[in-house]
C-alpha cells in the first residue's frame, strides 16, 4: 500500500511512503505475511496527525530531502522552527558520503573490464 505523504505546516516535499514492504502482501486474509493486520488510511492519517502533535510541542519540523546519483534516496532533517538551525540529519552528511564512496568501490571491485 502506498500512501502520499502529508503536508505537516509546509515542511514536507510529497514522496510517496511505503507502509507494507512489498514481500509483506495480504494474500487475500486480511492480513500480512508476517501476521500483522495492515494498517488503513485512517489510522496512517492518525499517526500522522499525532506526530504532529508531538513535532508542535517540542517545537520542531521535519524536513525531507533526496540525494544519490539519481535523488532515490531519502534524507530527514529535524529542524528548530524558531531559530530554523538543523538538530539532526538522517542520515548524517558523513554517512552520506560514505555510502556513495563504497557504492564507488563496489563498483571498481566488479568492474567487467579490470
Amino acid at each position: 500500500m502506498n500512501v502520499s505523504a502529508t503536508d505537516m505546516r509546509g515542511t514536507i516535499i510529497s514522496a510517496p511512503a511505503t507502509v507494507i514492504s512489498p514481500n509483506q502482501t495480504t494474500g487475500g486474509t486480511g492480513r500480512t505475511s508476517d501476521g500483522n493486520t495492515p494498517v488503513s488510511n485512517a489510522q496512517i492519517e492518525q499517526m500522522v496527525e499525532q506526530m504532529q502533535g508531538y513535532l508542535d510541542s517540542m517545537n520542531i519540523s521535519l524536513q525531507y530531502s533526496f540525494y544519490g546519483a539519481h535523488g532515490e534516496k531519502v534524507a530527514v532533517n529535524v529542524v528548530n522552527r524558531e531559530t530554523g538551525e538543523i538538530i539532526r540529519e538522517i542520515p548524517s552528511k558523513e554517512m552520506q558520503i560514505l555510502q556513495a564512496k563504497m557504492g564507488e568501490l563496489v563498483g571498481m571491485i566488479f568492474n567487467d573490464n579490470a
